[in-house]
C-alpha cells in the first residue's frame, strides 16, 4: 500500500481457498453513482444481496449502480427500498414472475415491464433465462459481458449513507456510530477505485485506490481514524 498527496494505492493478489465464481455477470450496468460489479459471490455477500432486493433466490453475479435508500411506509409497516438499478444473474433459471412473487408487497405489471413497491415505480426486464434487470432507470445503458468480471467498485460514497424517507428515521440512524463514521469517510474521500481481476481459477489481481478531498491524505485518512476513535 502506498499513500501520496492525495490517494491511498493499493496493488497485490487475492487468493480464495475455493472458487466463488460459478457463472458470468451475463449483463454489465454502465458505472454510475456508486457502482457495483462482482461474479465473486460469497454466502454473506449473496445473503446482504438478498436482504437488500428482498427476494430468497441465489444470485451468481451482480451489476448494481447505487444512488441510496427510500424508508417507506407499507400497510402501515417501515420498508427500506433501495434507490438503485441491478442486473443480477441467478443460480437457477428465474422468470421475471418467479423474482417477484419473492418481493414482499411488489405488484407486477408484465404489460407495463413495471413493479410498484407501496408507491415506488421499478422496470423489469428478461435479459436470459438466468438473468433480470430491475431498477429505478427505464431505460439503462447495459452490456453483454462473456468473461469473469472478479470485483470493480467505483464512485464516489455518498450514495451509501444517502437516506431519503422518514425524517425520525433518518435522525435515528445519523446517530448510529456506524453512520457517523460512514460520514466521515464519505466526507473526506472523492471517489475509490477497487478492482479484482482474476489471473485463474481462484486468483485475483488487486488494484485499488481511493483518493481525498484535502491536500494531504495522510491528515484526511487520520481524522477519520480519530472520528472511529470517539
Amino acid at each position: 500500500m502506498q499513500i501520496n498527496d492525495t490517494a491511498i494505492v493499493s496493488k497485490g493478489s487475492v487468493s480464495l481457498d475455493k472458487s466463488y465464481t460459478s457463472t458470468y455477470v451475463q449483463y454489465k450496468l454502465t458505472p454510475a453513482d456508486f457502482h457495483f460489479t462482482t461474479d465473486v459471490i460469497t454466502d454473506q455477500l449473496n445473503d446482504s444481496l438478498q436482504k437488500l432486493i428482498g427476494t430468497n433466490l441465489a444470485l451468481t453475479g451482480v451489476s448494481i449502480n447505487y444512488r441510496g435508500i427510500i424508508v417507506d411506509n407499507i400497510n402501515n409497516e417501515m420498508a427500506l427500498i433501495p434507490d438503485a438499478d441491478f442486473v443480477l444473474s441467478f443460480k437457477q433459471a428465474t422468470t421475471m414472475e418467479q423474482f417477484v412473487s419473492n418481493i414482499p408487497n411488489a405488484v407486477f405489471s408484465f404489460d407495463k415491464e413495471t413493479v410498484t413497491i407501496g408507491k415506488r415505480i421499478f422496470h423489469i426486464r428478461q435479459l436470459s433465462k438466468n438473468s433480470i434487470y430491475f431498477g429505478k432507470t427505464k431505460a439503462p445503458e447495459l452490456h453483454p459481458n462473456r468473461q469473469h468480471v472478479g470485483l470493480y467498485i467505483k464512485g464516489a460514497l455518498k450514495p451509501l449513507i444517502t437516506i431519503e424517507g422518514s425524517k425520525l428515521v433518518q435522525a435515528i440512524v445519523r446517530m448510529s456510530a456506524p453512520y457517523v463514521l460512514a460520514t466521515e469517510l464519505s466526507n473526506e474521500v472523492v471517489n475509490c477505485t477497487i478492482a479484482l481481476t482474476s489471473t485463474g481459477k481462484n486468483t485475483y489481481d488487486l488494484d485499488a485506490a481511493f483518493r481525498f478531498k484535502g491536500k494531504e491524505a495522510r491528515l484526511s485518512l487520520l481524522k477519520v481514524v480519530l472520528k472511529a476513535a470517539q
